[in-house]
């Protein structure tokens, strides 16, 4: 337990010495990301209110208004299809984006905390298509297991969880960079887990503590994804050390 707790406190330590220097890059993508969901939200709030209204229009000219009558009017209505294809294609570039936002926040952790902000999102744009394709495939495969039981699902996304960090730093892609995240945590699959577990269940607490907090709780409560993400990094490179000195050359 002693060592549980000393490894523990030192990937939380380094985490946030990790967030940091990186504070004024992270407060742009968080800028970007909310901005992201607004516009989101308001594309769709307008279409939902907008193309319902004149299908509302439509039907009020009837002579019998009934449920059935009213479905089948809405059904028919283009405006109806119109508003399901722009719900459609906001959701597809809204989910773009937002992996692609979640994509330079790792760069961001990875890269010096220097690097400027333009350079940032060039570099998360050379790696976009690769991770977001490992991350669709692995999302996939955990999703299956989970059919089947919950128990496997856990089981499979902590063997996959450093799949984000093995495509940005070996260049690995699809299967080879799960197949990578596998090895690397086999034989630590017990470490992982109760890392994050111990790791969730202290944001937890925080969470409760910020709620108390009122507006600027919640101010702050949008800094703890990032710490977290900033904690599975840190992790994944405590899984990776032993490997990298056994490679090292032994100088005499």
């Amino acid at each position: 337990m002693k060592a549980f707790l000393e490894t523990f406190k030192k990937l939380v330590f380094s985490a946030w010495e990790l967030v940091k220097p990186r504070w004024k890059n992270i407060v742009y993508l968080l800028l970007v990301e909310m901005g992201i969901g607004f516009a989101a939200a308001l594309i769709l709030g307008i279409t939902l209110v907008v193309f319902p209204g004149y299908s509302l229009l439509g039907m009020i000219t009837l002579s019998r208004v009934s449920p059935s009558l009213l479905l089948s009017a809405a059904l028919r209505s283009p405006f109806l299809w119109i508003m399901l294809l722009v719900a459609l294609i906001v959701g597809l570039i809204s989910l773009v984006l937002s992996s692609f936002i979640s994509l330079a926040f790792i760069v961001a952790l990875k890269e010096d905390a220097q690097i400027g902000f333009g350079k940032l999102l060039e570099k998360s744009k050379l790696k976009y298509w690769d991770y977001f394709g490992a991350l669709f495939l692995s999302g996939l495969l955990i999703a299956l297991a989970s059919l089947i039981f919950v128990i496997p699902g856990i089981l499979l996304a902590i063997m996959y969880f450093a799949v984000p960090f093995i495509v940005l730093e070996r260049g690995l892609k699809n299967m080879a960079a799960l197949r990578a995240s596998f090895d690397l945590v086999k034989g630590n699959t017990w470490k992982v887990f109760s890392h994050m577990l111990a790791f969730g269940f202290c944001m937890g607490i925080v969470s409760m503590i910020l709620r108390w907090l009122g507006s600027i709780g919640q101010l702050l409560s949008i800094a703890m994804p990032i710490v977290s993400l900033a904690f599975t990094y840190e992790l994944y490179k405590s899984l990776k050390e032993p490997s990298i000195q056994q490679e090292l050359p032994v100088q005499e």
